[in-house]
């Protein structure tokens, strides 16, 4: 079987893009157990049900918390762990969680 230097090029382009597209679930799992834990260990956060999912170097967080500030607060701890580098903040703000 032969194959083209153009080809076997081309091929070594693309293949860090299909490595990067490709999700490492075991990756994710990782990140979101460090992402969970840094919000639980946080005194201000951990009264507060913070769903976290990861897909890649990107978190999503949802749930409620009681004020902007709060939510504020989940933004920038989730941008403070190793690894994650977009932060999807669908955290509600309800006052009355006091």
């Amino acid at each position: 079987m032969f194959f083209s230097p153009r080809s076997i090029v081309l091929a070594c382009c693309l293949l860090p893009l299909s490595v990067m597209a490709s999700a490492d679930p075991v990756q994710d799992a990782r990140l979101e157990g460090a992402l969970q834990t840094a919000l639980s260990l946080n005194r201000l956060l951990n009264p507060f049900p913070i769903k976290v999912e990861v897909d890649g170097s990107q978190a999503r967080l949802t749930g409620e918390v009681e004020n902007p500030v709060e939510r504020d607060l989940a933004e920038r701890v989730a941008m403070a762990t190793r690894g994650i580098e977009q932060v999807d903040n669908q955290l509600r703000v309800n006052p009355a969680l006091s």
